[in-house]
C-alpha cells in the first residue's frame, strides 16, 4: 500500500503553508484562543489572529484538506513537526472524517505510534510514558478522502 505524504510546515507559529499530493491540497491556519466573559457571566473561548503571542497563550491549528478530484484520494497521512517553540495538546485533535494521529518523540523521532502508548528511556536506563513535552512530530492518518469532498481536522498547542 503507498502512503502519500503531505508536508505541513509549521516553521514559524504564523505560517499559512499549502502542499497538494495529487489532487489533495491542504491548507493551515493558526488562531489563538482567548477566553472572554459574557454579559451572563459564561467564558466563552474566541478565535483571535495570530497579532502577538505570548508564552502561555493556546493556539488552534486548523487544517482543511480539498480533493478536487473526480475519484476518492487514499492513504493520505499530513507530516506535523511540532515546533520546539510549542507544547502539542495530543488529546485535542478533532475532524470532520474519519482519522488516526500518531506521535514521536525526540527520543524516536522516526517511530511512530499512539499517543497512549509512546514510552521515552529515562536515565536509569528504564522507561516511562511519553509527555506532551517529548513529542516532536505528529501524523494524521486518512484512509480516504471522497472525490470532490473537504475533511478539517484540528489541534491544539500552548505558546512555551
Amino acid at each position: 500500500m503507498k502512503t502519500t505524504f503531505l508536508a505541513v510546515a509549521i516553521a514559524s507559529l504564523v505560517s499559512t503553508g499549502a502542499a497538494a499530493a495529487g489532487s489533495v491540497s491542504v491548507d493551515l491556519l493558526a488562531h489563538k484562543l482567548v477566553e472572554t466573559t459574557d454579559d451572563a457571566g459564561l467564558v466563552v473561548t474566541e478565535r483571535q489572529e495570530l497579532e502577538t503571542v505570548l508564552p502561555g497563550d493556546r493556539l488552534v491549528y486548523s487544517i482543511a484538506l480539498t480533493n478536487a478530484d473526480a475519484e476518492p484520494a487514499t492513504d493520505l497521512a499530513l507530516a506535523l513537526p511540532v515546533p520546539e517553540e510549542v507544547q502539542l495538546d495530543p488529546h485535542s485533535f478533532v475532524g470532520s472524517t474519519e482519522f488516526a494521529v500518531l506521535f514521536a518523540t525526540r527520543d524516536a523521532p522516526e517511530d511512530f505510534d499512539v499517543f497512549d502508548v509512546l514510552t521515552v528511556p529515562t536515565e536509569d536506563g528504564g522507561t516511562r510514558l511519553a509527555l506532551p513535552d517529548d513529542l516532536v512530530a505528529a501524523r494524521v492518518e486518512i484512509a480516504e478522502l471522497a472525490a470532490e469532498a473537504e475533511a478539517t481536522v484540528e489541534y491544539e498547542a500552548t505558546l512555551r
